[in-house]
């Protein structure tokens, strides 16, 4: 999730490919698929998707946003 906050699109497929869980969740509840459909990355989103990903995994609140804090989605509600 770290190498797709920051946009490191190369460190990101590297680890999906070596076989990293696709499924873990940030502080906030969002998933690597979460990370990859915010950032538009298709190529990543396929990647991640490929690995197993969950495609029902919802965010949990978003602790950094007071307005969104019941809010929990899938990454297809992004």
């Amino acid at each position: 999730i770290i190498a797709l906050d920051r946009d490191q699109k190369d460190i990101a497929a590297l680890l999906i490919d070596s076989g990293a869980e696709t499924n873990i969740q940030n502080r906030n509840g969002l998933t690597p698929l979460h990370k990859a459909v915010l950032n538009k990355d298709l190529n990543c989103i396929q990647k991640i998707l490929n690995s197993g990903a969950d495609v029902n995994a919802q965010s949990g609140p978003d602790l950094d946003d007071p307005h969104q804090k019941s809010r929990q989605r899938t990454a297809l509600h992004w």
